[in-house]
């Protein structure tokens, strides 16, 4: 279970520890808060490391050191990250010991935080 819970979301991973006797996949519903966050100007990044020689590699080694400071503030927000998807990546506040509304509040602040860190971050 230890290595599990590197690759896969805590809303997944507690729903494992809570009830380890369960069918899956299986849907469920919950009340949840979700932040959609993309690379800006990504197609451009990639067209100037290729155009410089860096390719994919390079592209690669920035997009891991910029995925890694995202979700370092995601969960210094109470944020889990859900999915990966390229350049994209879909963020949770699931269910938990908190109200809804403050749920929204630390998305909010998070996506703020992304945004103002990362637009001067070097990378």
């Amino acid at each position: 279970l230890p290595t599990l819970t590197s690759y896969v979301p805590r809303l997944i991973v507690q729903h494992l520890i809570d009830d380890p006797a369960t069918n899956v996949p299986r849907r469920q519903r919950c009340e949840s808060v979700c932040i959609f966050c993309d690379v800006s100007r990504f197609t451009m990044l990639a067209e100037t490391l290729a155009a410089k020689g860096r390719g994919a590699e390079g592209l690669a080694k920035l997009l891991n050191s910029y995925f890694e400071q995202m979700v370092r503030l995601i969960g210094s927000e109470g944020g889990d990250v859900f999915k990966f998807a390229g350049d994209a990546m879909i963020v949770l506040w699931p269910p938990g010991n908190e109200e809804l509304v403050l749920r929204l509040r630390r998305a909010a602040q998070c996506a703020v935080a992304i945004q103002q860190y990362l637009d001067s971050a070097e990378l």
